[in-house]
């Protein structure tokens, strides 16, 4: 059993200082000659980032598992930081994954951005706090410059790509639909899935009229204080017709029950 032994183990320590020269290399090249599938295309950039951090992982985990052994389980912070490292590895694979089995619909591909930002700056941040907090201090300083060699220099997406995202998912049409495909949809308001889809429709339709008497309201033509109905003292004052003035009001009482919660008395 011993040269199997040692077959296993020089293996390991030949995986060991793998991870070492590699993570140092993909980092300080900031991924730019990881590998990535062929004909990856839009989202090449994030594949190769996808096997850079997987690097930087397998580097902190196998550290972490040699030095700690089993005294690793009542290191919680630790591990709790390893996996929430690990998950977002987990959440980029599947967002690539998925948009590549739906074909790269140009479409998504600002959600997939969105994302992969997001889920990588969520990982260098629990990487980051690992070895901020590693039990063995010396430990933790000489891994850092191997992960982080220029510093913690990763951004979250930015809000306002964020804003962007969120309107596109709320327009109907094939890319919501896509995104909600695997979950109960139904238009029956008395469902609260339901009421949330009918309501979704009812604001996009009386959207041109809201606009108007959002107009209306900022010159001052119409007054929306508590105790005063803005939308029949728009109609009234011809600014929007019966019909919109309708819509509205159908909107306001539909957002009022969508964002009604559960009251009981004291």
């Amino acid at each position: 059993g011993v040269p199997d032994f040692e077959r296993a183990f020089d293996g390991h320590v030949a995986f060991t200082l793998s991870n070492i020269f590699g993570s140092l290399f993909h980092n300080l090249t900031l991924g730019a000659f990881a590998s990535a599938p062929p004909n990856s295309g839009a989202t090449r950039r994030w594949w190769k980032q996808l096997a850079r951090a997987s690097r930087s992982f397998a580097l902190v985990a196998d550290a972490t598992v040699a030095l700690l052994g089993g005294g690793l389980k009542v290191k919680q912070k630790i591990t709790g930081r390893m996996a929430d490292a690990l998950a977002e590895l987990y959440l980029l694979s599947c967002i690539l994954k998925r948009y590549e089995d739906d074909g790269c619909p140009r479409a998504d591909q600002k959600f997939v951005d969105y994302c992969a930002e997001n889920c990588l700056y969520r990982f260098d941040r629990a990487l980051a706090g690992t070895l901020d907090n590693f039990p063995i201090a010396w430990v933790g300083l000489v891994m850092r410059p191997l992960v982080f060699p220029y510093g913690f220099a990763r951004n979250p997406a930015s809000d306002k790509d964020g804003k962007a995202i969120a309107r596109a998912a709320l327009q109907p049409g094939e890319l919501r639909d896509r995104l909600t495909r695997d979950i109960f949809i139904t238009d029956d308001p008395k469902d609260r899935i339901g009421l949330l889809e009918h309501t979704l429709l009812k604001v996009i339709a009386a959207e041109e009229a809201d606009k108007k008497l959002e107009r209306a309201i900022r010159k001052g033509e119409v007054r929306r204080d508590y105790n005063n109905d803005w939308i029949a003292e728009a109609e009234k004052k011809n600014i929007i017709t019966a019909e919109e003035a309708s819509a509205l009001a159908e909107v306001r009482d539909l957002t009022a029950r969508v964002i009604a919660v559960d009251h009981f008395d004291a």
